[in-house]
């Protein structure tokens, strides 16, 4: 909880969890920033949340195996969930997510009927494809990673960002 907002109940007393969890579960540990330490930062009066230092605070002081940052305008397939629940991450491999934006039309969709909607959208599992597929060609040696987990030793390669097609806001790492 980065710089709480004067008047505002402390994160920790409102946050819940989901139904049927417990906190052997889904144990919540809230790390909070005193605004004294926003307020010693250059330029806090021009941002009220400095996102990225947040998440390094969380980072850091993190104590399970694996973090998984996203931002809550991310979707995950259900491919991707359920890849997560199999618990056979690596731990010597960061996995991203393909960045893909797709304009939203349908209004009045409840969190199922949204999904069901998105994957359904031709247009868009056309246009990822496409974009990895050219991708791929340019770079077949980084292909065996993202899609094996394994990679070629190449002498002599360029160094290129390690997986092309990816966006910051999901990150899941050990």
């Amino acid at each position: 909880e980065w710089n709480p907002p004067v008047g505002s109940p402390p994160i920790a007393e409102v946050i819940g969890r989901a139904e049927g969890t417990t906190k052997e579960m889904l144990p919540i540990r809230v790390i909070r920033v005193p605004p004294a330490v926003h307020m010693s930062m250059p330029h806090h009066k021009a941002h009220p949340l400095f996102e990225h230092t947040a998440e390094n605070v969380a980072f850091r002081r993190a104590r399970g195996r694996f973090i998984l940052k996203t931002n809550i305008d991310n979707i995950m397939s259900w491919d991707t969930v359920l890849f997560i629940a199999r618990r056979e991450l690596r731990e010597d491999a960061v996995y991203r997510a393909t960045y893909a934006e797709f304009d939203f039309t349908e209004e009045a969709l409840g969190p199922a009927e949204l999904l069901e909607w998105l994957f359904d959208q031709p247009r868009m599992l056309e246009d990822v494809n496409l974009e990895l597929a050219d991708l791929s060609s340019k770079y077949p040696e980084d292909t065996s990673v993202c899609q094996g987990g394994a990679s070629p030793v190449v002498e002599d390669r360029p160094t290129r960002p390690f997986y092309w097609a990816g966006s910051g806001d999901f990150v899941l790492a050990s």
